[in-house]
């Protein structure tokens, strides 16, 4: 041997440590190792997805903060298009049909599946009924009388089978239950 490293190595035997005890403590040793490396893998694992999990709150937060101002505007322009709606039918102006609708996009298709034969006067009273006007409101909205809101509204009930019992205001929520109904309808005839 080089450098006379032959007179430190000394049998097992000379220690009283047999062959068996030795490939023990080999094996203990070797269990050792693979648990240390295994846990420093597992450790740099968890610590990565760590990492990874701390990114993505931050991006869900950043998201849900965006998304909460996007909200905001969008409530902000339907409480803007909702106000703008309620001034054109008190004002009777011809927009106001196309701005409901636009505002409550199934709600000409609602009516029209129980009836197809309706026309726009029943729609628009159907539309002033939606937004929780009374029949005097109706009345002074388009210049008409008491009288002739009330006809209307019979003639109304006639054109798509709403039974006497039945409430007007109930009925027309009923059939766009989907449609969301922004105001209660005040005072019913």
């Amino acid at each position: 041997m080089i450098l006379g490293l032959h007179r430190f190595q000394f049998e097992p035997w000379y220690f009283g440590i047999t062959i068996q005890d030795q490939i023990q403590q080999n094996i203990r040793l070797n269990s050792i190792l693979e648990v240390l490396i295994l846990t420093g893998f597992n450790s740099f694992y968890v610590f990565e997805k760590n990492v990874k999990l701390i990114s993505l709150n931050n991006n869900f937060q950043n998201s849900n903060e965006e998304l909460i101002a996007l909200k905001a505007v969008v409530e902000g322009t339907q409480i803007n298009n909702m106000e703008e709606l309620l001034d054109l039918a008190k004002s009777g102006d011809p927009g106001f049909l196309s701005l409901f609708q636009y505002i409550f996009p199934g709600f000409r298709d609602a009516l029209s599946e129980i009836n197809p034969n309706f026309g726009q006067e029943e729609f628009k009273l159907c539309a002033y009924i939606k937004l929780g006007f009374n029949t005097k409101e109706i009345a002074h909205f388009n210049h008409l009388s008491i009288r002739t809101v009330q006809t209307k509204k019979s003639r109304l009930r006639k054109t798509f089978n709403i039974p006497s019992q039945k409430n007007l205001y109930v009925w027309v929520s009923e059939i766009s239950e989907n449609i969301p109904f922004p105001l209660q309808p005040t005072v019913e005839d």
